[in-house]
Formats: C-alpha cells, structure tokens, sequence
C-alpha cells in the first residue's frame, strides 16, 4: 500500500522507511529459517508457536481477520 510521506524536523532524529522483508532476507538469508523457530512466551509452555507467527505480520493479520484489536482511532474502542 501507498501512503502520503508525512515530513518532521530534520533534526528530531527519528526516521522511518517502509521496506519490504524480502529485500531484508535478502541482506540476513538465516532471517527466515529463525522466524520457523518454535518458542515459548510462558514458563509453563502453555503459549508457543513459531516466532515469526507470535510477532510479526502474521500475528496481526490474525488480529485482524478476528476482530481482536483496539482501534486507537475511535474513541469508543479504547479502554480506559
């Protein structure tokens, strides 16, 4: 997707670039074999799957796809 660039003072420090993972991958080639890595997020391994599905873009679109999000944009959806 496209976005209009929104600009910020040249000397705040912060910067942000959208890239693409592939072109990522293709700098650190061992990212997408760690990102099947099984991992637990609890001491009882109750919770566990691959990292790149517990963090990332895949567990977001899971979010999204249920539903299961806060839209920070609406003031009604954001608990207090």
């Amino acid at each position: 997707t496209t976005c209009s660039f929104l600009t910020s003072p040249s000397d705040d420090g912060l910067f942000f670039k959208h890239q693409a993972k592939e072109e990522d991958y293709a700098l650190r080639p061992e990212w997408p074999e760690a990102l099947a890595q099984v991992v637990s997020l609890d001491q009882d391994a109750k919770i566990k799957g691959p990292i790149g599905t517990l963090a990332g873009w895949k567990l977001f679109e899971q979010l999204l796809a249920k539903n299961d999000f806060v839209d920070f944009e609406k003031k009604d959806d954001v608990k207090k």
